[in-house]
């Protein structure tokens, strides 16, 4: 879901909190761990500023489903923890602020990643077309899932995996 105007990202922002209370593992890369909508939302905000980017999207939400049997039984929230933490990491190495809530349904377990569209490094922004942004976002889940399955994963190299996906 792409973010137009301040109030849907705050909007999109609470969500994310809400989740990120009721879940089970939650985190983030380049927010400094102050959940609260004030600060991230003047977070996104700011970035925009210093770079005078005002148009388009200011952040967009992406999801991730991972049916409850691909995990291992009882490592599941180990592997969770390696899958979303490796792919906010890879955000982060593209150059975007974002943060995460994974929380369970009946079936599965859903990774929502709310991710500001102007990267604070340069400037530069989210812009790929959906079909690209799938593409490399698989490639980097893809390259993380693996490393996750064939127990190759372990706490900070979630980081170096999603460098390596490109």
């Amino acid at each position: 879901m792409k973010i137009n105007t301040e109030a849907s990202m705050c909007a999109a922002i609470q969500d994310v909190l809400d989740r990120q209370k009721s879940g089970i593992y939650s985190g983030s890369c380049g927010v400094d761990g102050n959940n609260e909508l004030e600060y991230i939302a003047q977070l996104f905000k700011t970035d925009q500023d210093i770079f005078n980017k005002h148009s388009g999207y200011l952040a967009r939400v992406n999801s991730i489903t991972i049916d409850k049997d691909e995990l291992r039984k009882g490592h599941e929230s180990n592997e969770l923890a390696l899958i979303a933490d490796g792919m906010s990491d890879y955000y982060g190495q593209e150059g975007f602020r974002n943060f995460y809530s994974v929380h369970e349904r009946d079936k599965d377990y859903v990774i929502t990643y709310l991710i500001g569209t102007i990267s604070p490094i340069d400037g530069h922004k989210y812009c790929w077309n959906e079909k690209d942004r799938k593409k490399h976002e698989l490639c980097a889940l893809g390259s993380i899932v693996n490393s996750v399955k064939n127990n190759k994963l372990h706490g900070d190299e979630a980081m170096f995996v999603s460098q390596q996906a490109f």
